[in-house]
């Protein structure tokens, strides 16, 4: 337990920085948009941000009261957010330090989060087996996806801003269309010699549903459950 972060080079292989100052694990690591600063959460409840120019620890923020398992950037640089295993995502302003917002409504620890690329919104994946999605600009819960049988451990935005992708302990990575209106839920499953097949399920619209069969990267069927065949 080193307790702490190294900046590599990924030309050379070397060695360029060790970042040193928190009291236990660190759990997460991100750079920021513009590449001019790093942060990191750790088991010793904080979250660090660090600049890359000069190696210096430039704020600690303070608020959660469990381990920090997942930090990201805003897109904007302006601020950061965090996950913790004491339920909760905090949203900080890097400019004064100071917390905006803290979200509720985990049942257990929060293992990852992550910004829209447009900035106004977030999602968390929880212990509880859910991903929520949230608005910056209200703070309120905009959809909650079900259908993790365990733990989710990652969570990520599309470049769109559109959909999501989510990991778990439960084996499989599902794929989420945002769109409250008709939200769509999808299932990976890889087979041998490089097939797999994918579930579109509409739960509001079933015939919007699709079922995708491939085989080393060739579609060969994707259908409509209702029968139809695109």
């Amino acid at each position: 337990m080193d307790r702490t972060i190294k900046h590599w080079s990924v030309e050379t292989g070397k060695l360029l920085q060790t970042f040193k100052g928190h009291q236990s694990f660190v759990d997460s690591v991100a750079f920021s948009p513009d590449g001019k600063s790093i942060i990191s959460g750790s088991d010793d409840n904080t979250i660090k941000r660090w600049s890359l120019e000069t190696g210096q620890l430039l704020q600690t923020f303070k608020g959660h009261i469990y381990t920090v398992l997942s930090v990201a950037f805003s897109p904007d640089n302006k601020s950061i957010i965090s996950g913790s295993m004491d339920g909760t995502i905090k949203h900080w302003s890097v400019e004064t330090g100071q917390l905006l917002q803290t979200f509720k409504g985990h049942e257990r620890t929060v293992t990852s989060v992550a910004f829209n690329p447009d900035g106004k919104s977030i999602i968390s994946g929880s212990g509880d087996g859910l991903i929520k999605h949230w608005s910056l600009e209200t703070g309120e819960l905009l959809q909650t996806f079900k259908g993790h049988t365990n733990d989710v451990t990652s969570v990520a935005f599309s470049p769109d801003g559109k959909s999501i992708v989510s990991g778990s302990l439960d084996g499989t990575i599902r794929y989420w269309q945002i769109d409250i209106r008709h939200p769509l839920k999808s299932t990976f499953w890889s087979g041998n010699n490089g097939a797999w097949f994918r579930l579109d399920h509409n739960a509001k619209n079933p015939e919007l549903s699709r079922l995708t069969i491939a085989d080393n990267g060739t579609v060969l069927l994707p259908r409509s459950l209702s029968g139809n065949q695109d």
